[in-house]
């Protein structure tokens, strides 16, 4: 699954954190400059260099550090926070934030920022941010390449596969440059597990046998491998050996995203008296109402989004200008598909589901395939040497789309099938493209 940070208004800024709190300290210090141009007389005092982040957006500023500069521009900080990890590092004169960026902070790590403004990006320099530095590299490679392949190659999964096999291997190897205890190095090792699920998803569940839970990003890890236990070993065994990695965690709390992985892993297979088992037995579990959104949102799922019942209503703009409802599709099949270009699955599906798609075209059915991406060059990159659908409709937001929440859309490619009363025929998830296509030859005529 994939969170805003907003560094210049301090929103909810997730820590990337071990697995039980421990306090941690370590060093800032550095000089802040102004060219000539914007400040003739050179002086840099007044500059606050602020370290720190809000959990939630009435809460207050939890400061990490603080400093203010001298005339020279230079300054000093001794930071202090309750887990090591990544945190908003910001500067700001007079009220006016003149720069922001991140920072690493870790146990006994002495960092130097060196910064002269105007500047778009603030680098820090310190062991650990080296290995953080290291790792944003690589995601931006990665990112170009993966836009070079899909622009070269047409529905060639071989060159994204090994796209990605490359990238893995290289975050993977991390901390044999930066140390196996850097922040940087062991969140690339989280990194080169989750990108190899749908890809390569033995070698995912192998390397994923050799972390320890109090690597930062474990929790996100396990989530995602999820699917690749799943498909490794099937639906019961899979998830007793998601529970053995949930169950290394002692903060109740960080296991919590693990316990909704279990009601979801159970609602997407459809299983209805087990999903609302384990809705129950997390309700159980954590009593305080923190999770009473997600839960109500699952209980929705189970009592709304199965076989035989009402669809959720809809409105989408396709690219042809026209804008399809529910109502109006009244008499219609509909698939409604949920997919994204930066999903593992759905490139090596295209051509059966084009397949599909031409096949049931004279048909009595109405093809809807919603992209579920950020950016819109990535997705348009991704189509340009591909057959797609017919009717694409682009959700910026994502899975937070309102059409993603109404149909609870956690991860990609998903289907729906909707017959012509509106009622869900039923629901097909990742790779269950063969019961897919078994349904639309027994429905529709």
């Amino acid at each position: 699954m994939i969170r805003t940070l907003n560094f210049l208004l301090l929103l909810l800024f997730s820590c990337l954190s071990v697995t039980q709190a421990q306090s941690v300290s370590g060093k800032l210090t550095g000089k802040i400059a102004v060219t000539k141009e914007l400040d003739p007389v050179q002086d840099f005092s007044g500059f606050q260099i602020l370290v720190g982040f809000k959990e939630s957006e009435v809460a207050a500023v939890d400061t990490i550090g603080f400093a203010i500069t001298n005339k020279d521009g230079s300054f000093s900080m001794t930071l202090k926070a309750r887990e090591r990890g990544i945190y908003p590092l910001m500067i700001s004169r007079r009220g006016v934030m003149a720069a922001s960026g991140e920072i690493i902070v870790a146990e006994g790590d002495e960092a130097t920022l060196l910064a002269t403004l105007p500047t778009r990006t603030l680098r820090v320099i310190s062991p650990e941010n080296a290995a953080w530095m290291a790792l944003k590299n690589a995601r931006a490679q990665h990112k170009q390449s993966l836009i070079d392949a899909l622009s070269n190659n047409e529905n060639n999964t071989t060159t994204l596969k090994n796209v990605v096999l490359l990238t893995s291997n290289l975050m993977w190897d991390l901390d044999k440059s930066f140390g196996a205890q850097s922040v940087g190095a062991q969140l690339g090792k989280m990194e080169a597990i989750t990108m190899l699920v749908g890809w390569d998803d033995s070698l995912a569940v192998a390397r994923a046998q050799t972390i320890p839970p109090d690597f930062p990003g474990y929790v996100e890890m396990v989530r995602t491998l999820r699917r690749a236990l799943v498909r490794e070993w099937g639906q019961e065994k899979g998830l007793a050996t998601f529970r053995t990695y949930m169950d290394k965690l002692t903060d109740l709390q960080k296991k919590a995203p693990l316990f909704a992985e279990l009601v979801v892993a159970r609602i997407d297979s459809l299983q209805t008296k087990e999903a609302l088992a384990a809705i129950a037995e997390m309700e159980r579990t954590y009593p305080d109402g923190r999770w009473n959104t997600f839960l109500q949102n699952a209980t929705y799922e189970v009592k709304n989004l199965l076989p035989g019942l009402r669809a959720p209503a809809f409105s989408l703009k396709a690219n042809n200008g026209q804008t399809y409802t529910l109502d109006d599709l009244k008499g219609k099949y509909v698939v409604l598909e949920f997919w994204s270009p930066r999903d593992s699955v759905y490139p090596k599906q295209l051509p059966e589901i084009m397949a599909l798609h031409e096949s049931f075209s004279t048909k009595n059915l109405v093809w809807l395939s919603v992209a579920l991406d950020p950016e819109k060059s990535v997705v348009d990159t991704f189509a340009q040497n591909r057959a797609l659908p017919d009717l694409q409709i682009l959700e910026l937001e994502g899975t937070k789309a309102p059409v993603a929440k109404a149909y609870n859309v956690n991860y990609v490619p998903l289907r729906f099938l909707i017959g012509p009363d509106g009622n869900l025929i039923g629901k097909y998830v990742a790779n269950a493209l063969g019961l897919f296509a078994d349904a639309l030859q027994k429905h529709v005529k």
